[in-house]
């Protein structure tokens, strides 16, 4: 399903890999030895009553009212046979509705119901040969879930009633929720065929599962009958109600032409034909990916619930809040489509594995941005969602957690969309696209119509690719956190015949992970002067790995992760710069300001790293780098080209914040001590840079602009430098003189030296506070200062030429 809001709901699974625990807690008994024979991740006491018996079809018969009484009324039909011998009653979940009666043909069974779970008794014990069929006949208020989000709705909508269900329950525990509407076993592993026959007022349509069977008026009431044949969960049966008006199409199909039903009132019909002008191409796409559409039909039904949409077999619920929007096409249209491959014929085994579900689905509708507009937007979305995660993800959802796992208020959560959707885009990345989707079809091949968890997921991957996939799962699906990977050097041998080595040191960090990564696939770009590039890639274990390269040619610029196939815990993005002016970097996390494009355009790349940089080699003066995050600047720079380059340092605790907690270290009182520190590569040491210009927005935000973008990495630090800003009050014993004009001063000033200054003449600008907002060597007598972005007030400069010294207030007005 597709989701705009998350609730949060208490710890529930227990996690089991192969016999080895990897939860907190532990499970005794018979239980937890059965979870761990038949090879379930995590222990799940819904699903083992479909041990006990096959439920083999409802038939759900109802009158469904108005708003006006929020009424349901009829019975449910439940056919089911024993799988073990000696069954004495069955046990159904129903949620808060009045039992009227329970029958067996025209027997009167007894029953005992506690508004969540019907038991019913048979007059004899049932066996293996036996197929039975009782009849609940029931009525009442059904229920929303207390979150909102699920359950059976009644609405009126600007005169139009709707009554419409939505099957899982963000809050409900379990959240199939079934039960709200029938009896039912209410779990993610019993599949069930359907038949409903739905009875309304003659103003309204009732849209179900499957295919329509007859539509009869009689009187005031119009009864539909609707059957699906292909074996379902509890949570994607459907119904919807309302004045709908039906949208016919068609789709030529991998197994033949199939119908296409968008069903809405007839005031929203032509917005729907517009919010879904490609959804046969993206039905295309999803059959080129993963196979044969296995459905009878495509369905697609507008209802009145604006947070989000619900895969229901067939019958997808789609809120009317957003048709027509193309901006919601890949996350509401194609993700719920894309279920019907992963949620719906391929469905997870318990909610700690919905990742299977959700996240398949949410890294589906990337790939339909790639079909429809190209690989760019798809990496475009890749990657913005990626850098929301690093910087996020484990503080929104209480830490690095793994995708499968998750507890059970977490499982419609960010780890479960989004982070699974990273690790299906990396796992891409690793197989490579013809693997990728040759494991994906056999997946839906051999798994169809089953549950399935992590595990198996792996090994029918491995099956359909004749890849080894233990060390991707163990790493990126059953642990939190990422790895983070550079090159650490590069040197370039010349061999005969024109060609080079180019011998490589590529070393591994950890981002909230427990352990390094084994046998991660990486790809070094190699580009030449001309931008064109190769590509070569290598296998990397361990912290640190050296490998060795042959090339056609004499490289000038080589990239790791250039086409960013494997997300790891870093942010990057590459331009082509023509032209002077500003420049955003959003993944980067920096703006720039081109002041001298050069003699041709240059190529950039921006890598902004979530973990710590290398330490210092020598740190006499006791500088403190950030422990927290770095950047890294490469690329191909024309000769003559001039940058700044500014960096936002943000220790707020505030999650909306573009910048926040990246910073939270270096400080942890103010950002008086705050400065950017420099090296070339690995091989350098960090330097502070003395030349910049600081702006405080406030105690601890604000930024530092360097008047020189050069190739190299970037990292935040506190100073321990004390000659680098003189305190207020300090006392002149050797004077120097200097003219400052205009002062007060309004955008820029002039500082003119009565002698020339010396290789270590300096020049600090402060608040009356004491912090440093600029500073810089001075290498001419007259200097002149860019003052516009500071605001009106007092100010105190500050100069340092040899053994001599300057105090000034400058007044901005």
């Amino acid at each position: 399903m597709a989701k705009t809001i998350l609730n949060r709901y208490a710890l529930a699974g227990l996690l089991l890999l192969q016999g080895l625990q990897l939860a907190k807690g532990q499970v005794a008994g018979c239980q937890a030895l059965r979870s761990m024979q038949t090879n379930s991740l995590y222990y799940s006491a819904e699903n083992l009553r479909s041990d006990t018996f096959d439920i083999l079809k409802y038939t759900i018969n109802l009158e469904i009212g108005n708003s006006a009484t929020n009424l349901l009324k009829g019975n449910a039909q439940v056919r089911f046979a024993p799988k073990m011998n000696g069954r004495n009653y069955i046990r159904l979940d129903l949620l808060r509705l009045t039992v009227d009666s329970v029958k067996e043909n025209s027997t009167l069974l007894t029953r005992t119901y506690n508004d969540t779970v019907l038991k019913v008794n048979f007059t004899a014990p049932k066996n293996t040969t036996d197929t039975s069929v009782i009849t609940i006949y029931y009525h009442g208020v059904p229920q929303i879930d207390a979150t909102g989000w699920g359950g059976f709705y009644f609405d009126n909508t600007q005169g139009a009633e709707y009554a419409y269900n939505l099957g899982v329950g963000f809050g409900a525990s379990p959240h199939n929720y079934g039960r709200t509407w029938f009896p039912c076993f209410d779990n993610f592993v019993e599949r069930s065929k359907y038949e409903f026959n739905i009875t309304c007022d003659s103003t309204r349509r009732s849209y179900c599962n499957g295919q329509l069977i007859s539509d009869v008026v009689t009187g005031a009431n119009r009864t539909r009958k609707w059957v699906l044949n292909e074996q379902i969960p509890s949570y994607l049966a459907s119904v919807a109600v309302a004045a709908y008006t039906q949208v016919n199409w068609s789709a030529n199909t991998l197994t033949g032409v199939k119908p296409v039903i968008l069903a809405a009132v007839s005031s929203d019909t032509s917005a729907m034909k517009t919010g879904f002008v490609h959804l046969l191409n993206c039905i295309q796409g999803f059959e080129n990916d993963y196979g044969p559409y296995r459905w009878n039909r495509f369905g697609y039904c507008l209802v009145p619930f604006s947070s989000g949409a619900m895969e229901h077999a067939t019958n997808i619920s789609y809120p009317r809040a957003f048709i027509g929007n193309l901006n919601y096409e890949a996350d509401l249209m194609a993700h719920e489509l894309s279920h019907h491959w992963w949620g719906d014929v391929v469905t997870c085994e318990t909610q700690e594995d919905m990742w299977i579900n959700e996240g398949m689905a949410t890294f589906s509708s990337y790939l339909f941005l790639e079909w429809q507009y190209g690989k760019a937007r798809y990496l475009n979305s890749v990657k913005t969602e990626h850098d929301n995660l690093l910087h996020y993800l484990h503080k929104t959802e209480g830490g690095f957690r793994a995708i499968s796992g998750v507890p059970h208020d977490l499982t419609y959560g960010d780890h479960v969309y989004k982070k699974g959707a990273d690790v299906a885009h990396t796992l891409r990345g690793y197989m490579g696209d013809s693997a990728f989707f040759a494991g994906a079809k056999y997946t839906q091949q051999h798994n169809a119509f089953q549950s399935l968890n992590s595990l198996q997921f792996r090994d029918l991957m491995q099956a359909g690719s004749g890849q080894s996939l233990s060390d991707f799962y163990n790493n990126w699906v059953l642990s939190g956190g990422w790895p983070h990977f550079a090159i650490d050097s590069v040197r370039y041998i010349s061999q005969p015949g024109g060609t080079y080595q180019a011998v490589i040191s590529i070393k591994q960090k950890l981002f909230g992970a427990p352990s390094l990564y084994n046998n991660v696939p990486l790809e070094v770009a190699f580009f030449q002067s001309n931008w064109n590039k190769t590509v070569r890639r290598v296998v990397m274990s361990g912290a640190t790995g050296n490998f060795t390269i042959t090339l056609p040619f004499l490289p000038v610029y080589h990239a790791l992760n250039y086409d960013s196939k494997i997300s790891d815990a870093s942010s990057h993005e590459a331009k082509t710069v023509k032209a002077t002016g500003a420049i955003t970097w959003t993944l980067g996390k920096v703006y720039t300001q081109v002041l001298n494009k050069g003699a041709d355009s240059s190529l950039i790349r921006i890598v902004h790293n979530y973990v710590k940089p290398d330490p210092f080699k020598s740190n006499a003066q006791g500088h403190k780098l950030s422990s927290q995050h770095f950047w890294k600047v490469e690329g191909i720079l024309s000769p003559g080209f001039v940058s700044k380059i500014r960096f936002n340092y943000d220790g707020n605790k505030n999650l909306s914040g573009t910048y926040a907690y990246l910073d939270t270290l270096n400080t942890i009182v103010n950002a008086d001590s705050i400065r950017v520190f420099y090296r070339k590569d690995a091989a350098d040491d960090w330097q502070i840079v003395r030349s910049f210009h600081k702006v405080n927005s406030t105690l601890r935000t604000g930024y530092i602009e360097l008047d020189t973008l050069k190739l190299g990495e970037y990292t935040f630090g506190n100073h321990g430098d004390t000659t680098i800003a003189l305190s207020i009050g300090q006392q002149t014993k050797n004077p120097l003189k200097v003219s400052v004009f205009p002062n007060p001063a309004r955008h820029i000033c002039t500082i003119a030296l009565s002698e020339a200054p010396a290789k270590d003449c300096f020049l600090t600008l402060m608040s009356v506070d004491g912090k440093t907002l600029m500073s810089r060597p001075i290498n001419t007598q007259s200097t002149t200062l860019n003052i516009a972005d500071l605001s009106k007030g007092n100010y105190l400069l500050k100069l340092q030429n040899g053994d001599k010294l300057y105090s000034q207030k400058l007044l901005l007005d």
